[in-house]
C-alpha cells in the first residue's frame, strides 16, 4: 500500500526510522493535488486536517509499505485516537493513497 507522509516520518526527520522498521520503500517526493490545512502540535509534530480545498498544497514523500506492517504504522501514529487514516491524491499516483489526518472530526 502507498502512504503519503508530510512530517516527522519523512526521510531524515526524527521519526523516519519508523518507516525503516516497517520496511517502507521511498517511491518519490510528491505533492498533494488539493490544498489541506496543516498545523503544528508543537515540538515539530505537524498535523493535517482532512478538509480539502483549504490551506496549501503539501509537499511530502510517497512510501510503499507492505500490508503486513500497516497495523504497526497505525499504532505508531496513534490511530484512531490521535490520527486517523484517510485517502489523498498526490501528483505521483493516479489513484488515491493513504495519509494520516488529525482525528479531530
Amino acid at each position: 500500500m502507498l502512504f503519503f507522509v508530510y512530517g516527522t516520518l519523512k526521510n531524515g526527520m526524527k521519526n523516519s526510522h519508523i518507516l525503516k522498521k516497517v520496511q517502507g520503500e521511498l517511491i518519490s517526493e510528491c505533492c498533494t493535488l488539493e490544498k489541506y490545512p496543516m498545523f503544528d502540535l508543537g515540538n515539530g509534530f505537524p498535523y493535517v486536517q482532512n478538509k480539502p480545498g483549504f490551506g496549501m498544497k503539501l509537499d511530502g514523500e510517497l512510501y510503499k509499505v507492505d500490508e503486513k506492517y500497516e497495523a504497526k504504522l497505525d499504532y505508531f501514529e496513534g490511530v484512531p485516537t490521535l490520527y486517523k487514516k484517510g485517502k489523498i491524491k498526490v501528483d505521483y499516483s493516479e489513484s488515491e493513497v493513504n495519509c494520516y489526518f488529525i482525528a479531530d472530526e
